[in-house]
């Protein structure tokens, strides 16, 4: 990923960009930002119904993937897929639950 396509992601406010060319690397760094999103989530439930009150935005994310696709990477069968890209072009979005679609998650990186 160019440090231009950072910048442009940078610009839309996603934090904490890592590029990876593995696909088991970067569903471990998936797994990794959702699992600690949902404890600081549990943690901030867990006090709210002790009656403590948050003192400001509670900080949990979801993973972004990020990618970058030129014409000629373009698979057009996308009998594989739930959803195929047909133009070449940056295209990003949050993931949620890896342990549940981390194997769909891995194919399609």
């Amino acid at each position: 990923m160019s440090d231009s396509l950072f910048a442009a992601f940078q610009r839309a406010g996603i934090t904490g960009l890592e590029a990876f060319t593995d696909a088991e690397a970067a569903l471990a760094r998936i797994t990794k930002i959702y699992d600690k999103g949902v404890t600081i989530l549990r943690d901030a439930f867990a006090r709210f119904t002790r009656g403590e009150l948050p003192g400001g935005p509670v900080d949990a994310f979801y993973p972004f993937l990020g990618i970058e696709l030129g014409r000629e990477q373009l698979n057009l069968d996308a009998r594989l897929a739930y959803g195929a890209l047909h133009d070449p072009g940056v295209y990003g979005s949050t993931l949620t639950r890896p342990a549940l679609f981390g194997e769909y998650y891995w194919h399609q990186i």
